[in-house]
């Protein structure tokens, strides 16, 4: 999280954008090395539950204190729990060195989550996580500033590879921390572990309510999220986690099920076909 109190301002840009919900922004420039978050929180809660994607993301844009001629633009994804606020410090430092930085939310993450975790809205999946951060990517950039850097931590990183997969014109490189769901080279103790705490968040995601908030923020605690310590943006918030923000775990044993549900047709069709 951040200490202090951030500075709120349209970019330097007006924006051309494609995604639902998207507000039209005025042309008023960001001072150098200051924070702004980009939103359509002007729109109504009835009218944010259309959240269907593409949809442009309220990303936090940071200017380079002082632009450079080879001034790169980073693109940074989270993970669980955290929020685009938990990249302060490389954004700092990016910024420092003439970079242009883009914090982008998952979906149902802060700043994202007051319209997306209204009652009634779907949960997001990896794959339209990917076309709302692309949405959002080129929204806030110019043709000239493709292709991005893309720093990503946890979850992010499965929203990061699959947009350069997907879109390969806009990445210029993946910085990939902790990534989330490599599970290769674990050993079997480490996988049970995995299954544990997974199976814990994905209950708190099914039961919801304030219970699986409380289950939500219990192991948040127990793992020592950033976010929770005093200072960061959960513990300014009430020390809360929601429990929608556990999406990406049902995503991905939900995509794991497919897969394996694929495969065991592929084998079974393969074995009947020649018989």
């Amino acid at each position: 999280g951040v200490v202090g109190t951030l500075a709120f301002h349209p970019p330097a840009r007006t924006l051309q954008t494609r995604a639902r919900g998207a507000v039209s922004l005025a042309r008023r420039p960001l001072a150098r090395g200051k924070i702004g978050v980009v939103s359509s929180a002007n729109a109504s809660s009835e009218k944010m539950k259309d959240l269907s994607p593409p949809r442009m993301l309220p990303a936090v844009v940071t200017e380079p204190s002082s632009p450079s001629p080879k001034g790169l633009t980073c693109v940074l994804i989270h993970g669980w729990p955290d929020s685009p606020l938990m990249w302060s410090s490389q954004v700092a430092a990016l910024t420092d060195a003439g970079h242009r930085c883009i914090a982008i939310p998952l979906p149902c993450y802060y700043p994202d989550d007051t319209a997306a975790n209204l009652r009634g809205v779907t949960l997001p999946t990896f794959d339209t996580a990917v076309e709302d951060t692309v949405v959002t990517i080129e929204s806030l950039t110019t043709r000239r500033e493709h292709p991005v850097v893309l720093v990503c931590h946890d979850w992010g990183c499965v929203v990061g590879y699959r947009l350069q997969r997907k879109h390969p014109r806009l990445v210029r490189a993946v910085c990939a921390l902790d990534v989330g769901a490599d599970v290769a080279g674990l050993t079997a103790k480490e996988r049970l572990f995995v299954a544990a705490y997974q199976g814990w968040l994905l209950a708190a995601l099914a039961i919801g309510g304030d219970v699986g908030d409380w289950m939500t923020t219990r192991f948040a605690r127990l793992s020592n999220a950033p976010s929770l310590r005093p200072g960061g943006l959960d513990f300014e918030r009430g020390g809360t986690i929601p429990h929608r923000r556990n999406w990406p775990y049902l995503r991905f044993w939900q995509e794991q099920l497919a897969r394996a549900r694929r495969k065991g047709e592929d084998v079974g069709g393969g074995v009947g076909g020649g018989v």
